[in-house]
């Protein structure tokens, strides 16, 4: 069995503080998701109304990039960038069909976005940022129309 399927989801502007300078904690970069989404291409096997599936596709995130850092020996600055990115995903999950065309879903999913370069003041202060999100998701699935068993 194999088919398509694609989501949005608003992640809550989740931050993840990385890379500080050990001299002063204040010294950091910051990263944010606010939303992503994935359009996931599906192939699986139905043992007996499980079906067993693999999936990967395209991964679409909004990030929010900070840098804080010094401008001065006393005194500290924060670049922001704020933007789009296209990576990939891949992952794998169990269905379980019942009857009206509804089914029980579990899945594992691994995102990645491969290093980009903020450059926050250029030829002088830059990260290099990948990120990756691991998710796992169960959901209750209803199908409309006529394949609905």
């Amino acid at each position: 069995m194999f088919g398509l399927s694609g989501d949005l989801e608003y992640l809550g502007n989740r931050k993840v503080t990385f890379s500080r300078n050990p001299l002063d904690s204040r010294v950091n970069d910051t990263m944010k998701v606010d939303w992503s989404g994935h359009i996931l291409g599906r192939i699986g096997y139905d043992l007996s109304g499980w079906l067993l599936y693999a999936i990967g596709g395209a991964a679409f995130a909004h990030f929010k990039a900070s840098h804080t850092g010094q401008i001065s020996p006393a005194e500290l600055f924060t670049w922001r960038l704020s933007n789009s990115r296209v990576g990939y995903d891949y992952g794998a999950g169990v269905e379980r069909r019942f009857g009206n065309g509804f089914s029980l879903r579990a899945e594992g999913l691994y995102d990645y976005w491969g290093a980009k370069r903020y450059d926050w003041v250029p030829g002088q202060r830059y990260s290099n940022i990948a990120a990756k999100i691991l998710t796992f998701r169960i959901g209750l699935v209803k199908r409309f129309g006529p394949a609905s068993p």
